[in-house]
């Protein structure tokens, strides 16, 4: 029986560095060619990806959180407002794609989540975010694309978060405010503008914990009301086995797009490795976040579908009526207030070092004053991106296939394959295969049709219900 010191090991090479000190000082430049050559001029052996050490050495100030707390990270982190447009887009696949699609999304997510833990822990331990996977393994260029991609995702989340917390208040509100939807979004805009000064996430960690049971209130109660709502209503809406006849090749890419969304938030997975004990548990909190999500997912969509059926409205609590419908927005705009300060942060900080690095970090005026004046203009912009399409379920399509897609099926990908080429590594043939159709088939076709299919919703949206900042 061949034993682990029977196992070739491999040579130690560029990856081999400790885990504390500065990122700057941690971060070491790519081999000097991809033929296996490292820095010093070695010829590098071929290693197969079993045999791959774990180099992530131990820090009790920065590695403390268990699997088990990673598992709920992941999951507040993923699942939020996405989940509101699953009954729509489940309405519009019919009950055989829409069970597939979230199933098959469910698994994409997970397997993305493993290729990154095995480029972090095994490959580049390093490395805490895209970027610093990307000056890693391709160089400082591919890194400011990846940065700049990563930012603008995060900026396109804000105007999403607008527009959801815009139509909940609408909703909670009810005929007890009549005016116009960019005006009650203002309101919104208001009460974004305090929570928004609060530099460090760790004041808000606790409202971050409520805002993720809030998700499962919503999901739950939004569930029970559907119910009880259908009691005596007909059944000739009810939701098709297979697509409606009248559902275009872009169409069904659309209502793709809305559920990959669901499942987007690879972006983040290297910092949130960091904070781990034992990173090797990382696929484990993904396998057991992912599958979760999956599940409520699945429950939420099944029950709106078989009571409300094709019915189901394309913002799922407007298919409640009375107080439910009143309780359900007033939790959605707490979940999304909470998500806007929360995603915002990173971006804010980014734009804060760039303009003014010596305050950055800085406590009192000096600091206060330009972190006001950056979120207060990011705000403003998230307003009028926000009340120029101001339609959720178009948005979030278009968040899908715009920044779900690549972040998804891309750079994971990308980023394990270049890894294990750079670093000799053997892949094996089914994990070749996978990333080969995530990049060549997945990439390409849901991003680009997912776009097309989203902004043509848009402008049919736009042309049904008047140009923006219309009443």
């Amino acid at each position: 029986m061949r034993t682990n010191a029977d196992r070739p090991q491999p040579m130690i090479a560029s990856w081999d560095v400790p885990a504390s000190g500065p990122i700057a000082e941690r971060l070491l430049p790519v081999s000097n060619s991809e033929e296996g050559i490292d820095n010093h001029g070695s010829v590098l052996q071929l290693v197969a990806l079993a045999d791959l050490k774990y180099r992530v050495a131990l820090d009790e100030k920065v590695h403390r959180s268990s699997w088990q707390q990673t598992t709920l990270v992941v999951t507040a982190e993923v699942m939020g407002a996405g989940v509101l447009a699953l009954p729509y887009a489940f309405s519009k696949l019919g009950w055989l794609l829409g069970v597939l699609s979230c199933t098959l999304f469910a698994a994409t997510a997970i397997y993305a989540g493993v290729l990154l833990a095995r480029v972090r822990n095994f490959m580049y331990p390093a490395a805490v975010s895209y970027a610093d996977l990307a000056m890693q393994i391709v160089g400082p260029r591919f890194s400011a694309f990846t940065k700049a991609c990563c930012l603008s995702t995060w900026g396109l989340l804000l105007p999403y978060y607008l527009i959801t917390a815009n139509n909940a208040l609408a909703g909670a509100l009810g005929p007890a405010l009549h005016i116009c939807g960019w005006q009650r979004a203002l309101l919104v805009v208001a009460l974004l503008t305090v929570p928004l000064q609060m530099r460090d996430l760790h004041l808000i960690s606790y409202a971050a914990t409520l805002s993720t049971l809030s998700t499962f209130a919503v999901v739950g109660t939004a569930s029970i009301a559907l119910v009880i709502q259908a009691k005596g209503k007909p059944t000739i809406y009810s939701t098709p086995l297979l697509p409606d006849q009248s559902m275009t090749f872009l169409d069904l890419y659309g209502q793709f797009a809305r559920i990959i969304f669901a499942y987007q938030g690879q972006s983040i997975f290297c910092e949130i490795m960091r904070e781990m004990r034992d990173s090797r548990d990382f696929p484990r909190a993904v396998l057991i976040g992912n599958t979760l999500m999956m599940g409520v997912y699945l429950v939420f969509v099944v029950i709106c579908n078989a009571t409300d059926g094709t019915r189901v409205a394309p913002f799922i609590p407007d298919s409640l009526d009375g107080i439910t419908k009143v309780a359900v927005n007033a939790f959605i705009v707490y979940i999304t207030t909470v998500a806007y300060v929360i995603t915002g942060q990173p971006l804010h900080r980014a734009i804060h070092k760039a303009l003014s690095p010596s305050t950055v970090d800085a406590r009192g005026v000096a600091a206060a004053l330009p972190w006001l004046a950056i979120t207060t203009s990011t705000l403003l912009l998230a307003y009028l991106v926000a009340n120029a399409v101001p339609f959720f379920s178009d948005f979030q399509g278009l968040l899908g296939a715009l920044t779900g897609a690549p972040i998804v099926f891309g750079w994971p990908a990308f980023f394990f394959l270049r890894a294990c080429k750079l670093k000799r590594v053997v892949v094996p043939a089914v994990d070749r295969i996978v990333c080969y159709i995530f990049l060549l088939l997945f990439l390409p076709v849901f991003t680009l049709f997912g776009c097309v299919n989203a902004l043509m919703d848009i402008a049919n949206d736009w042309a049904s219900n008047g140009p923006p900042f219309s009443c």
